[in-house]
């Protein structure tokens, strides 16, 4: 039986754009925003529930989304690269 909390850090590749949006250094004209699996969003640098606290589930699966955001109305073609840990 357990439960817990989790936090999304932007890497040292990443900037953060309002309290949910990941951009990459090399392109910041496209940012990805992740999800819950309902679809509500997860702020980045804020403890979050990962695993709510069950005493019986010993096995957890837990799905996340990215949503692509354009940040700009002229976006940049090329690489991206965001990540957070």
């Amino acid at each position: 039986a357990y439960g817990l909390n989790a936090m999304f850090i932007p890497a040292s590749n990443t900037t953060l754009s309002s309290t949910d949006t990941l951009l990459a250094k090399d392109n910041p004209t496209v940012g990805i925003r992740l999800l819950n699996e309902d679809r509500s969003v997860i702020s980045i640098g804020k403890e979050f529930e990962f695993i709510p606290y069950t005493p019986t589930q010993t096995t957890v699966t837990k799905n996340f989304l990215a949503q692509l955001r354009w940040m700009t109305s002229r976006p940049i073609l090329g690489p991206f690269n965001a990540t957070a840990a």
